[in-house]
């Protein structure tokens, strides 16, 4: 599959290994001495599928013309961050993102005449395993009739069924919270599982509860104020109406309240803390926030 070196352009073989199946995307590499990719766009949905279907690895083979083993982490660092990009698939985005603690990179690299050829092995850190993603599918399926939300809800009825629902079926797991190895507290799969979960495990059941309704959302992280001390948290952004509000279902809960429902980032700002990512001018532009709390039509 590897056609002549003509006008300064290669034509890269990718193999993507996964769960014993093989994927075969042709890339065509636009300028060698940086490794860009031309075609990104079916070599990032390969490794989003890799890591949807919660493979173990995935392995990326390619052959450039010079030796550049310095620009393969940031290639391989863009990729990924592409791979969790937003879309409609409730599976996708920070669903996936906040699954998976990152991942290790390993490469290796053999040179020939006039050539190298790279193999990069893609070890993602998974929460969860692709058994357990299959009764969270399940699962989801279940919750989704018991809402019985009809055809003819809005995006506030909807969101007020999803925050209803975690509050009644998961409690805050202060058991596993400062256990730094125990990942599995802080996925959907525990939150519908086992009841108990932190913070984004919440904030992620909470995304893709409403995806799966249509509604949009994100995850977003920072710190906020509990007992008076500043921790990391999760929570999430709620399309409603027109604009984006704050919902903590992890505070309500701790608080037996609905006080950080629907609100406002003035009203956020006593005890939540976005990080950078989250605070940016490109962000509010892409994700305008209501100037007060949500009132209603």
């Amino acid at each position: 599959m590897i056609q002549k070196y003509r006008n300064r352009m290669v034509d890269i073989g990718i193999v993507l290994l996964f769960w014993g199946l093989l994927w075969a995307v042709c890339v065509r590499m636009v300028s060698y001495t940086d490794m860009t990719i031309g075609n990104e766009v079916e070599v990032v949905e390969a490794i989003r599928t890799a890591m949807q279907h919660r493979s173990k690895e995935a392995t990326v083979r390619f052959r450039a013309w010079s030796a550049n083993q310095d620009k393969v982490k940031k290639l391989m660092d863009h990729l990924v961050k592409e791979a969790y990009r937003e879309s409609d698939d409730p599976r996708g985005g920070d669903y996936l993102r906040f699954q998976i603690g990152g991942y290790e990179l390993r490469h290796t690299m053999d040179q020939g005449l006039f050539k190298y050829d790279y193999t990069i092995r893609l070890l993602p850190t998974l929460y969860t395993t692709a058994e357990q993603e299959e009764e969270v599918d399940e699962r989801v399926n279940e919750v989704l009739e018991e809402l019985d939300v009809g055809q003819g809800a809005g995006d506030f009825e909807k969101a007020r069924a999803v925050r209803d629902f975690v509050y009644d079926t998961v409690e805050y797991d202060v058991i596993h919270k400062k256990q730094k190895d125990s990942h599995l507290k802080t996925t959907a799969y525990a939150a519908l599982f086992y009841h108990r979960a932190v913070c984004q495990g919440y904030a992620v059941l909470g995304y893709r509860l409403l995806k799966e309704l249509g509604v949009d959302t994100r995850v977003v992280t920072g710190e906020a104020r509990v007992d008076g001390n500043w921790e990391r948290h999760a929570w999430n952004l709620v399309f409603v109406d027109g604009n984006y509000y704050n919902m903590d279902l992890t505070l309500d809960k701790i608080t037996e309240s609905d006080a950080y429902f629907l609100k406002s980032d003035d009203s956020f700002a006593k005890d939540h803390r976005r990080d950078e990512e989250y605070r940016t001018k490109v962000f509010y532009q892409r994700y305008p926030m209501g100037e007060v709390d949500y009132r209603g039509r």
